[in-house]
């Protein structure tokens, strides 16, 4: 952008230097701009940690294996070869494993799914205050009683069991690789 390459980019916060950040604007959710330094009130998507992305195999367990046989002091250092964030990032601290059932949607969010698919749409995504309380019920009982609540924003998610509630819950609020 500095070179006339473009107008909008997307990148990091940090990726703009301190000395240079009155040059830019950050696009906010709701079609206002603000200071690069407003980041974590302004954004289009928070993007989530940088990953190791494996195919869901064994293999996937062997290379989680073969990286932590590396010392952390040379798989996330890149000074030794005369660069910056050589393979890993230089500020990365250490690999975490997630659980098997952890899929991308679940690891980026839904928040960061629905701003690329708005960006793909040309169409901006909902704010905060369009959504919804997603109330999830186990039986025809607790459906029929959240149904009958009549509370605005409250939409009533049947599943069969507690498990499946808190799966579907969990899928909703993002936190699906906090299990």
């Amino acid at each position: 952008m500095k070179n006339g390459d473009g107008q909008v980019a997307f990148v990091c916060h940090s990726a703009i230097p301190v000395s240079e950040r009155k040059d830019y604007q950050l696009l906010c959710k709701d079609g206002s701009r603000k200071t690069a330094t407003e980041y974590k009130t302004c954004h289009l998507g928070k993007e989530p940690a940088r990953a190791v992305i494996t195919r869901k195999d064994t293999g996937s367990q062997n290379i989680y294996r073969v990286l932590k046989q590396i010392p952390d002091s040379d798989l996330f250092s890149s000074a030794a070869f005369g660069g910056k964030d050589l393979i890993f990032s230089d500020s990365a601290t250490g690999l975490v494993q997630l659980p098997r059932d952890t899929d991308s949607y679940h690891y980026l969010q839904e928040e960061y799914f629905m701003a690329m698919q708005a960006l793909k749409d040309g169409t901006p995504p909902p704010l905060a205050k369009d959504y919804s309380i997603q109330w999830c019920t186990v039986g025809h009982a607790e459906q029929q009683k959240c149904d009958s609540l009549q509370i605005p924003r409250i939409e009533c998610r049947r599943a069969s069991s507690v498990d499946e509630c808190i799966k579907k819950v969990m899928v909703l609020l993002g936190h699906m690789d906090e299990c």
